[in-house]
C-alpha cells in the first residue's frame, strides 16, 4: 500500500493513525491478513491494525508489548513512558513487581532513562517505542504474531496478545485496575 514514491503522501498526515489507514484496515479485511503494521516516513511511529480491522493506539501497543515480553518472553525489567502515555503501563510493571519510570516528552528522554534503569521497554503515546535487552534494541514485532508461540497460521487475536483478549484474560485476570 503507497508503495510509490510521495513526497506529499496523497495528501494525508504521514502519521498512522486510525484515519490514515484506512486503506490497510481495507486490505487486511479484503485479502484476510493476520496483521498490518504501518509506520510513519521515517519510521519512528507505528499503527496496526489488527485481523479484526481494528486500530490498535500506540497506547495499547506499548502495554501488549511489555506484557508479552516478561509474560512470553521471560525479560525482567522497568518500563519507560512519557508524562503522556497511559499509566496502565505502570499497573503492568507493578503486576510484575516492576518499576515503571515517567519522563518528560521527547523519546531522547525515554532512550536515556531505558539506558539508566536498563529498562526492557519505552514508548510514547505518539507511537515511538523501543526495546532493549542487554543493552541491544530491537524492533518487537513479535507480539504482533510472528513468534514461536504458534504455528504461524493463527490471526494475531487468535494469540490471545490483542488489546482486549489481554485485558479480559491477563490484565483483568490479574486483578489491575483498568
Amino acid at each position: 500500500i503507497h508503495e510509490r514514491h510521495d513526497t506529499l503522501f496523497g495528501g494525508k498526515l504521514p502519521a498512522p493513525t486510525a484515519q490514515t489507514l484506512r486503506a490497510l484496515q481495507n486490505h487486511v479485511l479484503d485479502k484476510k491478513c493476520n496483521l498490518g503494521i504501518a509506520t510513519d516516513g521515517d519510521a519512528d511511529r507505528i499503527g496496526v491494525i489488527d485481523d479484526m480491522g481494528n486500530f490498535l493506539h500506540p497506547n495499547d501497543i506499548l502495554v501488549l508489548l511489555y506484557y508479552y515480553l516478561v509474560k512470553y518472553k521471560g525479560w525482567h525489567g522497568p518500563a519507560v513512558r512519557n508524562i503522556c502515555t497511559t499509566h496502565l503501563l505502570d499497573r503492568v510493571a507493578e503486576s510484575f513487581g516492576e518499576k515503571c519510570y515517567e519522563v518528560p516528552v521527547g523519546f531522547k528522554h525515554i532512550s536515556a532513562k531505558m539506558f539508566a534503569t536498563d529498562a526492557i521497554i519505552g514508548g510514547e503515546s505518539s507511537g515511538s517505542a523501543g526495546a532493549h535487552q542487554r543493552k541491544r534494541r530491537y524492533l518487537c514485532f513479535g507480539a504482533f504474531g510472528g513468534d514461536d508461540r504458534g504455528d504461524g497460521d493463527e490471526a494475531f487475536t487468535d494469540h490471545g496478545a490483542d488489546p482486549q483478549g489481554i485485558w479480559r484474560h491477563g490484565l483483568r485476570g490479574a486483578g489491575l485496575p483498568l
